[in-house]
């Protein structure tokens, strides 16, 4: 297999000394930590609109109209955001004449077919307790924090403030892991490791999503040209997207299965300055008989860098 040249092929992750330390060096451990309990505490927060959850579905279609008309009634989507959406609707079903009236002013190029085709699946969507599809939809994706699993890594082993946080103030370890030979030997893992997109916002409405997922037999009935919408690509990046104020993670994330482990090869630990000799020891023991090598951290007042001695 061919790797991508954007994937590192060793990455790095940063360790305290527990009760778990000889087994995960002894294995070549790597635990694939559920969503739900990752550092950021907004990652994987799934935003849905209180109008939803509560069946006001004047509210709820006020906030969706637009986003549902975007892809095929653009023009219509904009004259909507500053219109009276609800005055649409009558008794809960969309005032058919009207919306056509409109969808044919701005967006000419739909026919009396297709606008049929608009109107029943813009009026499936309304009810979604009664939508057993959506509301089965629905709930997987506000459970998704206990669904998927992370393994998080870092590009390199000199990291300050990683060492500072991760590694328990220099006292800890890191462990630089083959990920070249990995993805080699686990070809279906590839497309599991993503880099962290570090942003100021993130798309974390779970409707737009499954909408999204919608349109894939919407456009088919209009025959309108699409791509293939790719859910799997937008629910992970809810639980890939973190605050640009965690950018100096440099993260790489593994994803699998939560609770589960998988086994990576390791080429190196690098022992921190501030680890005991016990720790150290054990450290060069399992090195030994597991043939991969260790350094330690210098303790180098003079330098600003963090730099490393080879001791096996």
């Amino acid at each position: 297999m061919l790797m991508d040249k954007n994937i590192p092929k060793v990455l790095f992750k940063y360790k305290s000394f527990d009760k778990y330390t000889a087994d995960i060096l002894r294995n070549s451990e790597a635990f694939f930590c559920p969503a739900s309990k990752l550092d950021d505490q907004f990652e994987s927060a799934i935003s849905i609109s209180s109008k939803i959850l509560n069946n006001d579905l004047d509210g709820y279609m006020r906030e969706l109209m637009p986003f549902i008309l975007e892809k095929v009634a653009p023009a219509s989507s904009e004259v909507l955001k500053k219109d009276d959406i609800v005055s649409y609707f009558f008794k809960g079903k969309l005032n058919a004449p009207k919306f056509k009236r409109l969808v044919m002013k701005y967006d000419s190029s739909l026919n009396h077919s297709q606008l049929d085709m608009l109107v029943n699946f813009i009026n499936n969507l309304q009810n979604v307790q009664n939508n057993k599809k959506l509301s089965k939809a629905l709930k997987k994706m506000l459970n998704i924090k206990n669904e998927i699993g992370v393994f998080s890594m870092t590009t390199r082993a000199n990291n300050q403030p990683m060492w500072a946080w991760y590694a328990k103030g220099y006292d800890g370890f890191v462990i630089e892991y083959n990920i070249e030979k990995y993805l080699i030997e686990h070809e279906d893992m590839a497309k599991e490791l993503k880099y962290v997109n570090y942003s100021d916002k993130r798309e974390n409405n779970p409707m737009h999503i499954i909408i999204n997922a919608f349109y894939e037999s919407l456009y088919k009935a209009l025959g309108i040209p699409h791509k293939k919408y790719d859910a799997e690509k937008d629910i992970q990046l809810i639980v890939n997207t973190k605050s640009k104020d965690w950018s100096f993670q440099d993260e790489w994330r593994l994803f699998g299965k939560p609770e589960t482990k998988t086994t990576i090869p390791i080429n190196a630990v690098y022992v921190g300055v501030n680890a005991t000799e016990a720790n150290r020891d054990l450290i060069i023991k399992i090195a030994k008989e597991k043939g991969f090598k260790v350094y330690q951290q210098l303790n180098d007042c003079e330098s600003t860098d963090i730099e490393f001695e080879k001791l096996c």
